[in-house]
């Protein structure tokens, strides 16, 4: 089965040069990479010249990631289309272990979880196990910097919604989880794995208290129009992410991981999000 990787990249050339080198190190190599450059301020240029086929989109206006990721799902060509953010590096075995898990075990979807990487020492209150959510780190469910479809899917069941993918002005996001809750209650075939790894670069802003409370505002307004204010499709989210996870995956132990100060926080985070949720409940 051919892979095709899809990158959606936005001002980040040197980021997405680096991943684009770190294919190139895979112990399966990539039968095409597609990289979107969704309207960057300067135009993405490869550095070089790669090993693998390279098709280079730049979109006329900033669409958004949804936007994006469909326009590289209609261009490709291979039959597992392997998608991963600009700002992530691949294990040597990524690629290896996304094949082998669709075809050992007849997935239609596969993930894995995400490596914080970090640029500079987190604040002492930091406990990716709590908070790592917030920035798609230390995860125990699919997400959308490291995960694979069968292409036959999205020809069966349709695309993003581009409606919730994150663009500049908006803070809507959760396309992929949308995607992936509709593939599985129509029977499809998801799995969460630790073999599927990527690392996922941190900027030392993302590890501001700033930051993380306008990340859980954007998750409460995502959540609400990701299951259309409906309980129920809460509810099936999180039946589906415990029964993705194979048997010997486990959840992260949050007992006695950090301070009183880390479980403050992730309390006070949750009830921005069930804020925001309730705020876009009357709103929209």
């Amino acid at each position: 089965m051919r892979i095709s990787v899809i990158i959606v990249t936005y001002n980040r050339p040197i980021l997405c040069n680096r991943l684009l080198q770190s294919l190139e190190k895979q112990s399966v190599k990539p039968y095409e990479a597609i990289v979107i450059d969704d309207h960057s301020i300067k135009p993405f240029h490869p550095i070089k010249k790669y090993c693998f086929p390279l098709l280079l989109i730049r979109n006329k206006k900033e669409l958004g990631l949804a936007a994006s990721r469909n326009i590289g799902i209609k261009r490709a060509k291979g039959d597992i289309l392997a998608f991963i953010d600009d700002d992530a590096l691949p294990f040597k075995d990524w690629l290896c272990s996304i094949k082998k898990n669709i075809i050992d075990h007849e997935l239609d979807i596969v993930g894995g979880p995400c490596v914080a990487i970090y640029m500079t020492d987190p604040p002492f209150w930091w406990d990716p196990k709590i908070l790592g959510k917030y920035l798609a780190v230390a995860n125990n469910f699919i997400v959308g910097c490291n995960f694979a479809v069968k292409k036959e899917v999205f020809k069966k069941i349709g695309f993003f919604n581009e409606k919730l993918g994150r663009y500049a002005g908006s803070k809507i996001s959760g396309e992929e989880t949308e995607f992936i809750l509709r593939a599985y209650m129509r029977g499809y075939k998801v799995l969460f794995t630790s073999d599927v790894k990527v690392r996922h670069i941190i900027s030392p802003q993302r590890l501001t208290l700033a930051y993380l409370i306008k990340r859980a505002w954007s998750q409460g307004l995502s959540t609400y129009f990701l299951t259309k204010g409906n309980i129920i499709y809460v509810l099936k989210e999180k039946e589906m992410n415990r029964k993705i996870r194979r048997k010997n995956e486990e959840s992260p132990n949050n007992a006695g991981l950090r301070a009183l100060l880390t479980r403050c926080i992730a309390c006070i985070l949750l009830l921005i999000s069930l804020a925001a949720f309730i705020y876009a409940s009357f709103k929209y």
